[in-house]
């Protein structure tokens, strides 16, 4: 009966262990709701701007998606978190693998489509989470709070 003890005790650790902070399904989870983005920061030269910038975004399961601008222009469409490919190793198992969150819609009254790659998230609490855009030579931060 003993037997069946350390196999049973090293898949449970192997299972509950892992390098990453926060897994995906993690994030996606979190991201679910409404949240007001405001830019934070714009660094570099160019005349490029976010498809999407300050606004309202809500995040739906099912990976829907809904963005109001400032304007009031409306978007529907879908939204993916990722793991970015990186060439780094685990080290010391303390790094946190960069989520990547690519969000694509269209206005339905002018059905123009516009999408968006933000580089990296960071989750920096339940409420509140930052990303980076980059276009051309430009890196937008953007500041996301949850409404």
């Amino acid at each position: 009966m003993k037997k069946w003890y350390l196999p049973v005790l090293l898949i449970t650790l192997f299972a509950f262990t892992g390098c990453s902070k926060g897994t995906l399904k993690q994030d996606e989870q979190q991201i679910i709701g409404i949240w007001e983005a405001t830019y934070s920061n714009s660094l570099g030269s160019g005349s490029q701007t976010p498809n999407f910038g300050e606004g309202t975004y809500q995040f739906d399961y099912g990976h829907s998606f809904s963005f109001t601008g400032r304007s009031g222009t409306a978007y529907m469409g879908k939204w993916l978190i990722r793991n970015q490919l990186t060439n780094t190793y685990c080290d010391n198992c303390k790094t946190e693998i960069p989520r990547s969150l690519l969000i694509n819609a269209t206005n339905s009254d002018s059905r123009e489509q516009i999408s968006d790659l933000f580089n990296e998230i960071r989750f920096t609490g339940t409420d509140q989470f930052s990303a980076t855009l980059t276009i051309g030579t430009q890196t937008y931060t953007f500041k996301f709070r949850r409404k």
